[in-house]
Parts: structure tokens; C-alpha cells; sequence
């Protein structure tokens, strides 16, 4: 079982949602992400295309850099694949000013119908690479409080090699961002052409969540 991951860019994930892996990914990330451990910003009910199309936005602005604007962050699209087939894409930042990795929202898609190979070393090994080559002593990341997976990263401590789990930490974070809104079409101006990617109306996200800290090896 080879794992790979790389930072992608727009051309790179567009191909991806152009070929229906994203979609896929959410296929198989949408009974997990309705279980507590995701909640959309929207005062109504949404449709499964609104929340594919949510996702696709939310995957374009960490890949184009385009969400808050703060100094020590460096923002990425992270694709993790097996066998070069994508199984995992995460919108994911650097933080220069405590040097950590920030997953903040991933879609996971299955392998031969499970998903236990995410708890493994050899998952890990590529992404706790990329991590270190770009400045990271440590992993943090981001859950809903109350679901599922905020259990799971406190307690799934399958890979000593790679993480100091005695220095493991959880607390209680309030965690913001922007992304494009997809529902907005870009208007013209008055000479005719049209507004830059940054005239387009952005969607503020705001959650409590938990915040769980791995140290890299």
C-alpha cells in the first residue's frame, strides 16, 4: 500500500472536480460529515448539490490562498492518494508564528469500502514529511465539538514514529475563515469588463471546535 500526498493547485483540483473525484470523496465522506461532525453555515435547509457545491468552494479558496488574509498563514489544498488514487482532500494552512500544520476540513473516501487505513503509519508518513519540508514541528487539528472525530484524533494514537503522543493537547477553540461564494455571479463594471476574483461576495464561516495538537517526531 503506497500512500503519496502533494499540495495542489486551482488548475490541479478543478481537474479533480471535473473528472467527479471530489464528488466521490464526498459520496463517501456525507453519512460521516452528517453525524455530528460538520455544520454548514446556512439558515435553511440545503440540498446534497448545494453542500457538493460548498465543499468545491471551500477546497478552491484554500487552494488559490484566497481566505483571510493573515500573514503567518500560508493556505493549501492538501490531496492524499494510494496507489495514485485520491483518498483523502484537506483544506489545510501553515502557521509561521507557532510553526504548526492546520488541518482544518478534510473529505475522506474509502478504500475496498472502509476507511481504517487513515489511522495507519504509512497514511501518515508522506503527509508528516510534507509537513516538516514546509517548516511544521507539529500537527494540529480541527473538529467539531461533540463529534465523532474529536474522540477518535484524542484517542487514535496508532503511530508513536511519528508523533509525541505524551505531549498530545485538546482545548476549545473558535475558529473563522472566508470563502468564495459559488452563488454569486461576478457583475460587470461600468467599462464593460468584469470584477477581479477578489470584487466577489465572500461566505463567513465561524465555529466553536475542538483544537488538538500532535507534536511531529
Amino acid at each position: 500500500m503506497a500512500f503519496t500526498c502533494k499540495h495542489i493547485n486551482q488548475t490541479e483540483l478543478q481537474s479533480l472536480i471535473d473528472s467527479g473525484e471530489v464528488e466521490r470523496l464526498y459520496e463517501d465522506s456525507k453519512e460521516h460529515i452528517e453525524n455530528g461532525n460538520y455544520v454548514y453555515n446556512s439558515g435553511s435547509e440545503i440540498s446534497d448539490e448545494e453542500k457538493l457545491d460548498h465543499w468545491k468552494s471551500l477546497m478552491t479558496s484554500f487552494a488559490s490562498g484566497k481566505v483571510f488574509d493573515k500573514d503567518t498563514f500560508t493556505y493549501y489544498c492538501l490531496a492524499t492518494y494510494k496507489d495514485d488514487v485520491l483518498c483523502m482532500m484537506s483544506a489545510t494552512y501553515f502557521d509561521s508564528a507557532d510553526n504548526s500544520y492546520n488541518y482544518t476540513h478534510a473529505l475522506l473516501g474509502k478504500i475496498d469500502g472502509s476507511k481504517a487505513y487513515a489511522f495507519s503509519t504509512d497514511f501518515f508518513t508522506p503527509q508528516s514529511t510534507l509537513m516538516k519540508s514546509v517548516g511544521a514541528d507539529k500537527m494540529v487539528f480541527y473538529s467539531v465539538k461533540g463529534g465523532s472525530l474529536s474522540f477518535r484524533s484524542l484517542t487514535a494514537q496508532g503511530s508513536p514514529g511519528l508523533f509525541d503522543y505524551d505531549q498530545l493537547s485538546q482545548e476549545e477553540v473558535k475558529d473563522e475563515y472566508e470563502v468564495d461564494n459559488p452563488d454569486i455571479e461576478v457583475a460587470e463594471t461600468m467599462d464593460g469588463s468584469t470584477k477581479t476574483d477578489d470584487a466577489k461576495e465572500k461566505i463567513k464561516i465561524s465555529r466553536e471546535e475542538i483544537k488538538t495538537v500532535r507534536i511531529l517526531r
